[in-house]
């Protein structure tokens, strides 16, 4: 009987459907199949179990971790809480241990929105990644974490310590529904990671409300360690020193691609401290505050920061640099913004640098704006005191203000340079509208002691220098009779 064409249209399509399931002529490997089974743990599983379904779950994660390492799958559902009582640990420093669990990445993440991994304030870390270790943290809280131990090298991380062997270096991703939140320790009350290898990546999980007793209220790094943020938030954690959010040390680096760090305090370096290398290529440093330098960035003891890209706005210091302090540290600004930041203080002395302050350092500005931010003495923009060098090739001062000198930019103190080859600093250049200004107008855009360093090659209403009084005020307003610059 002779088919209608519809029928064998029919004919064709299921052939089709047949081919595309077994798999095309002439592929030599068929496509990889993710497999999503896990292994699952619970507080009132039984480590007797297999930990293959939610109904046959092993109690300790250390079961888990076990299986998953030497087992089939590499993923780990948590189910509610776990903490000590339920891991039986009643030895070490810490609740949970990873400890040298081989170059595959295991995920530890939550069944849902109350899975946490806890150490209930009891004086314990919680969670300690060791070795050939590789973690990662997917929908899950990790609090209550406390050690008091002085040494950082093993008393730092409250929540969490990575500490790689001298061979391997251990690492952690914090991803999406990650949340480390609710920890102290001596160092990096939230996160603590070092040794040569070692690493921590925030992939949009959280590091909150956590403290340390000297450095890295949120996180720290130490001995060759690396930090990268790509997304997220390190967000109101305090520490007592340096770095409320995050704190860099020596031999580290931090890379900062995007995500937030908001809302963190501490004396020196409210948003984060660097005294190893840090490049800021995207995010946010947004309203972090330091009682004494940097309420956003804090740059010491020979660290650099190289700002290319992202926003440091709307951070607070009282003693000088509201955005960034540089102290004995280097400063590049490639691009980026630093913009509504303040220095403010009821002490003579203090509030200098609204945007940028350098002492002991230097800055390199050759791209960007430096707008808005504002000082209670001077240097609403920047202030390059005592020892210092700033170099503007390019970029934008405009629209700061101090209430004592230089709106835009002061050079005071000792052995200081200032050399403008350009860019603009509004005021002196071009736009009135975007001036500096300052209230006693002590140099609206540009004021220079008689000690610095000034040379400057493009500046439009200058035409020559002549250094007679105490100071050097670029501002038409402050030139001539008033002694500083000729016409």
């Amino acid at each position: 009987m002779k088919k209608s064409g519809c029928d064998l249209r029919r004919s064709g399509a299921a052939l089709f459907v047949i081919l595309a399931v077994l798999g095309c002529f002439g592929c030599k490997t068929a496509p990889e199949v993710i497999s999503t089974d896990t292994y699952y743990v619970s507080a009132a599983g039984n480590d007797a179990n297999n930990g293959l379904t939610a109904k046959t779950p092993f109690k300790t994660l250390k079961k888990a971790l076990d299986t998953a390492k030497e087992g089939a799958y590499r993923i780990i559902t948590v189910l509610g809480t776990l903490n000590a009582a339920s891991e039986g640990a009643n030895e070490g420093s810490s609740v949970f241990t990873a400890r040298t669990t081989g170059d595959a990445v295991i995920t530890i993440r939550g069944a849902d929105a109350n899975a946490a991994l806890s150490a209930l304030n009891a004086g314990k870390r919680v969670i300690e990644i060791v070795g050939n270790s590789h973690i990662r943290l997917e929908n899950i809280e990790i609090s209550g974490g406390s050690i008091a131990e002085a040494d950082i090298s093993k008393g730092g991380g409250g929540g969490i310590l990575i500490a790689g062997s001298t061979t391997n270096g251990a690492t952690l991703i914090a991803a999406k529904g990650a949340v480390i939140k609710n920890n102290q320790a001596q160092g990096g009350g939230g996160v603590a990671v070092g040794g040569k290898g070692s690493s921590f990546t925030l992939e949009g999980g959280e590091v909150r409300e956590n403290k340390s007793s000297t450095v890295g209220g949120g996180i720290l790094s130490f001995q060759e360690s690396a930090l990268e943020l790509v997304a997220g938030l390190v967000e109101g954690n305090t520490a007592a020193t340096q770095g409320g959010g995050i704190s860099v040390g020596s031999g580290t680096g931090l890379t900062l691609k995007g995500g937030e760090i908001i809302g963190n305090q501490a004396e020196d370096g409210g948003g984060f401290h660097v005294a190893g290398t840090a490049e800021m290529q995207g995010g946010k440093i947004n309203g972090n505050s330091s009682p004494s330098n940097g309420g956003g960035v804090y740059v010491s003891n020979g660290g650099s920061f190289t700002l290319t890209d992202g926003e440091i706005q709307g951070n607070k210091a009282l003693t000088a640099g509201g955005g960034v302090s540089i102290y004995g540290g280097t400063f590049a600004m490639q691009n980026g913004v630093i913009a509504g930041n303040t220095a403010a203080s009821t002490a003579a002395a203090d509030g200098t640098g609204g945007g940028v302050f350098i002492i002991e350092g230097s800055f390199d500005f050759s791209g960007g704006s430096i707008t808005g931010n504002s000082a209670s003495n001077s240097g609403g923009g920047v202030n390059a005191n005592r020892d210092s060098t700033f170099t503007m090739t390019g970029g934008e001062i405009g629209g700061n203000s101090a209430e004592v000198g230089g709106g835009g930019v002061a050079v005071l103190g000792a052995n200081n340079r200032f050399k403008k080859t350009g860019g603009v600093i509004y005021g002196i250049d071009a736009d009135p509208a975007q001036q500096n200004t300052t209230t006693d107008q002590n140099g609206n855009s540009v004021n220079v002691s008689k000690s610095g360093d000034l040379r400057v090659a493009v500046i439009t209403e200058i035409k020559r220098r002549r250094n007679t009084a105490s100071r050097t005020n670029l501002d038409s307003s402050v030139n001539g009779d008033a002694g500083g610059w000729e016409r």
